[in-house]
């Protein structure tokens, strides 16, 4: 039970308050319940050495070192130790920030796909809606330039018949000007002429 829930002992306090948990022989180390001694022994635990590891002010994991047999933990292991739990943080921060970079990354390809889905829905929309306009624009001018011949077969007056002639040609080239507008894939260089 003890064992389960605090896995080094007595020193867990150590490493909460940010300080290298070194036990020799957990069987004589003060901070070591027996009964704790005795769960250590069963897993084949008698000297560890504890590195904390933080971030941001608070302890993450345990970077630990330990040995079957009893023994002096050298200030070079323990060195080596802080080197390689620095070490270890500077890579799982990296981690860290590559997996929240890839969330990111994939926000933005869902984002970028919504709006390029909206875009050419509108698209589609503009094209159907300038298809009507030319359909309307057309038909109104054929109905203009048909009133205009109907009218122009009653009358007699050879000047008359003149003015609406210049006038159905009016129409027609409005007529034209409308369709090569239409037809046009480049607005800035349509030729009016």
């Amino acid at each position: 039970g003890t064992f389960a829930r605090e896995p080094f002992g007595g020193v867990q306090s150590d490493l909460l308050h940010g300080r290298i948990a070194v036990v020799h022989d957990t069987l004589e180390d003060a901070r070591t319940k027996k009964s704790e001694g005795a769960g250590f022994i069963a897993v084949g635990v008698r000297a560890t050495l504890v590195v904390p590891m933080h971030k941001d002010g608070r302890l993450t994991s345990n970077l630990t070192l330990t040995s079957e047999q009893p023994r002096t933990w050298q200030q070079r292991e323990i060195t080596l130790a802080q080197a390689a739990a620095e070490r270890t943080e500077l890579c799982v921060e990296r981690l860290q920030n590559m997996a929240t970079l890839r969330d990111m990354s994939k926000e933005l390809e869902r984002r970028v796909q919504a709006r390029t889905s909206e875009l050419k829905a509108a698209l589609t929309e503009k094209v159907v809606l300038l298809k009507e306009i030319h359909h309307r624009v057309k038909n109104n001018l054929q109905v203009i330039s048909s009133m205009l011949n109907l009218q122009a077969m009653h009358i007699q007056d050879p000047a008359a018949q003149a003015v609406f002639a210049e006038s159905q040609g009016r129409v027609q080239s409005i007529a034209l000007v409308h369709e090569t507008l239409y037809e046009s894939e480049d607005l800035s260089s349509v030729n009016f002429a």
